[in-house]
């Protein structure tokens, strides 16, 4: 960058003062992100109940110490049941991303599923430099699937059933590897909670509700990206249901019963 003066009243050369130059260095950075860092757009499986979890490992391509580096979640996109996206700040509820060194290099993530967030997700990290001159985000996908749950400790068929609106024994006739004992949980293993239906024809989802013999609010607790009743679903699509068994009187069989059940449709 030069510039020069000028002077008032003077003529000719002695009008403008000499040219003075000065260089301005703007420094590239390199943040990187180090090698055990899982790769971007990795694809995790995963089921409520069940965690995700992988390393973060941060660093500088180069020895200068004329600037920081730091990394922290930006944003996360929960796709919906139809294909469209809610992008919110941060990272999705119940996930944490903690620093394991003093230095502030390596981190760790770790999403811990409930059964409120089936679905397709992404999760995005940015690491930038301390003067705003590069940012590089990293994103990860993670598929928390349908129909089974990974068992916690303390979890029973009537915990599990609870979750859904069900009754414990329409959980056990799903699950035959129970074997005939609906004790036999145990952590760790996965536990199906519903069925898997292909879609046949269009229908909205209260039309499907009423005839499973259940309602909309039930089967979107087995499906919340699901996001209303007036869903149009389409044939080919794959839906979890649990049909209703139990009723309010099940027909005298009282062991069946599902009292005060707010989600069926008698």
């Amino acid at each position: 960058m030069c510039f020069y003066g000028t002077k008032d009243g003077a003529i000719g050369f002695e009008k403008q003062t000499a040219v003075r130059c000065v260089t301005i260095a703007v420094p590239t950075t390199f943040p990187i992100y180090l090698a055990g860092t899982t790769d971007n757009n990795t694809q995790f499986e995963s089921y409520p109940g069940c965690a995700t979890g992988f390393n973060v490992s941060i660093g500088q391509n180069d020895s200068s110490s004329a600037y920081s580096i730091a990394i922290a979640p930006s944003v996360h996109v929960y796709y919906l049941f139809n294909g469209s996206a809610l992008v919110r700040q941060g990272l999705p509820q119940g996930a944490s991303f903690t620093q394991t060194d003093a230095a502030g290099r390596a981190f760790v993530f770790r999403w811990l599923h409930s059964h409120e967030f089936v679905g397709r997700w992404s999760v995005c990290f940015d690491l930038q430099d301390n003067v705003d001159v590069k940012t590089l985000r990293r994103c990860i996908r993670v598929h928390v699937r349908r129909c089974a749950r990974c068992v916690q400790p303390g979890d029973t068929m009537h915990s599990i059933a609870s979750m859904y609106g069900a009754h414990w024994l329409e959980i056990f006739s799903i699950n035959p590897l129970a074997r005939g004992d609906p004790d036999a949980l145990r952590p760790g293993h996965l536990i199906n909670v519903g069925v898997t239906l292909r879609m046949v024809r269009a229908q909205q989802l209260a039309q499907l509700a009423r005839h499973l013999r259940t309602s909309s609010a039930a089967l979107r607790l087995l499906n919340p990206d699901v996001a209303d009743d007036s869903w149009a679903l389409q044939p080919f699509d794959r839906l979890c249901v649990l049909p209703a068994m139990c009723g309010p009187d099940c027909g005298g069989a009282a062991g069946c019963d599902r009292p005060n059940d707010a989600y069926l449709i008698a």
